[in-house]
């Protein structure tokens, strides 16, 4: 029979594994936070301006445009690292995309600063579950700050469409950044991020 590790040798291990799973999961989540959340991030402050000072349908016209820009840009499958769960993250957002005119209509939004900010919760709160199914910590705090500014936004009785846009959109742009700066796999390969 073999002997049993001190604790100590078993403490180390674990502290590497635990190193090692982290490691691991930063260059999982990069490739998918990183450009694209900047892109969201964009998208979600221009359209919702967008949204805020254009006449109807062109506002509409413009959040669905700057929508599908980031949604193209996000598609991209450039990690060198999968997890084999990708396919059913993509298609819970789709999901929940095609939901969103649903959804609008069962909760009975009727102008269209309630239908935004409803959307801008809607794809707040998915940010935040995908934050903590995947164990992203500062994903999860985005998103659920995204649901916050979208919920107290109609206190501002005028304007609440832009405000929420200029508050989301640097969030999830921030993190973006922050993302692709310490990106695991540039840092792997020799290269810097410009």
């Amino acid at each position: 029979m073999g002997r049993s590790p001190d604790p100590q040798s078993a403490r180390d291990t674990l502290a590497d594994l635990d190193r090692i799973e982290s490691a691991s999961r930063r260059a999982v989540r990069t490739p998918v936070t990183g450009l694209p959340l900047v892109v969201w991030g964009l998208a979600w402050l221009l359209g919702y301006a967008a949204l805020e000072f254009l006449p109807e349908p062109w506002g509409w016209v413009a959040l669905a445009g700057t929508a599908t820009a980031a949604g193209i840009v996000s598609w991209r499958r450039n990690s060198q690292v999968r997890t084999g769960h990708e396919g059913q993250l993509r298609l819970g957002w789709i999901v929940m995309v095609a939901a969103s005119p649903l959804m609008i209509n069962a909760a009975q939004a009727t102008t269209v600063q309630d239908q935004g900010l409803l959307l801008a919760a809607l794809w707040g709160l998915g940010i935040c579950l995908y934050g903590v199914a995947s164990r992203d910590r500062p994903l999860t705090v985005i998103g659920g700050l995204v649901v916050v500014v979208a919920g107290i936004a109609p206190l501002l009785q005028s304007g609440e469409l832009a405000a929420f846009g200029f508050v989301g959109g640097p969030l999830l742009t921030c993190l973006g950044v922050v993302r692709m700066i310490r990106d695991p796999q540039k840092k792997a390969s020799g290269s810097r991020v410009t």
